[in-house]
């Protein structure tokens, strides 16, 4: 066998022993055998005001990804959004408030955007 072969299996399974070894440090979960919400147990109005002291520069981060007919993809994946008007404007309003309103029919794959940097 190779030595990169042999080096590839022996990591292998230096991480698969230490994946078991940790078994115990998150399961079973902290919140009890019932539990189906895990670290959400931890929100709160008091967790929330001890989160928010900890804030010291106001910076913000954006966590977002824009996508759009530009974004990168492997073919054949596109991307393509319809915008459409319940009327353009002009016509009738509904309810009480006069709305008028925007739909969007979004047609893509999952894989375009958020999944690129995997």
């Amino acid at each position: 066998m190779p030595r990169l072969a042999v080096f590839a299996f022996l990591v292998a399974c230096t991480l698969a022993a230490a994946a078991v070894a940790q078994e115990g440090a998150w399961y079973p979960s902290r919140y009890g055998a019932a539990d189906r919400v895990g670290a959400a147990n931890n929100l709160s109005a008091e967790a929330t005001q001890r989160a928010a002291k900890l804030v010291t520069t106001g910076k913000t981060y954006s966590l977002g990804m824009t996508t759009g007919p530009d974004s990168l993809a492997y073919p054949p994946r596109k991307y393509g959004i319809v915008v459409t008007q319940s009327n353009d404007g002009t016509g009738p309003r509904v309810g009480e408030n006069s709305a008028t309103s925007n739909d969007d029919i979004l047609m893509t794959y999952v894989g375009i955007g958020s999944q690129l940097d995997g």
